[in-house]
């Protein structure tokens, strides 16, 4: 049979047009309601999903404006702290070294007391040594130039020029 033949055609092109005509009913019917549907549910899910996404967006905006004034509050807290603890410091260092000056100068006036001390002790020992050998030398020389009594004299005369 062939193909085209026009004896058929009518009949053929009957068949074709009522099959296609079926189909569009049945599509129109069953088909398109159920893909409509599908359809419609899926906007739906969309829009809600969209929804959802702006609603996290804001909250995520939110706590992004939160955590920044967070951040610059506890950035100014900490310089805050830094800075009292800069100045304890400063105070802390500034006490020591006025402790530090008083304790060396209170160090410095007993070290020269004791200076002075050992001075006046080491001239008195040497006066008091001084005294002895000028008492041992007069008397070997007046001993040996002046009689005993006059030599007591000049001794004591002496003596007594030494501890003026």
């Amino acid at each position: 049979m062939e193909l085209f033949d026009f004896t058929f055609l009518h009949s053929q092109m009957f068949w074709l047009v009522l099959c296609f005509v079926v189909l569009l009913v049945f599509m129109y019917k069953f088909a398109a309601p159920s893909i409509a549907k599908s359809l419609d549910e899926r906007a739906t899910l969309i829009k809600a999903d969209l929804k959802a996404a702006e609603e996290l967006k804001n909250q995520a905006q939110e706590l992004l404006e939160q955590y920044n004034e967070k951040l610059e509050k506890a950035n100014s807290e900490a310089k805050l702290v830094i800075q009292e603890a800069k100045d304890n410091a400063k105070e802390i260092a500034d006490k020591k070294t006025k402790e530090l000056e008083i304790s060396l100068n209170d160090k410095s006036q007993t070290a020269e007391r004791q200076i002075e001390a050992a001075k006046n002790k080491a001239i008195a020992e040497i006066k008091s040594e001084a005294h002895t050998l000028v008492i041992t030398a007069t008397e070997k020389l007046v001993l040996d130039t002046v009689d005993a009594k006059k030599a007591k004299e000049l001794t004591k005369k002496a003596a007594e020029d030494l501890g003026q």
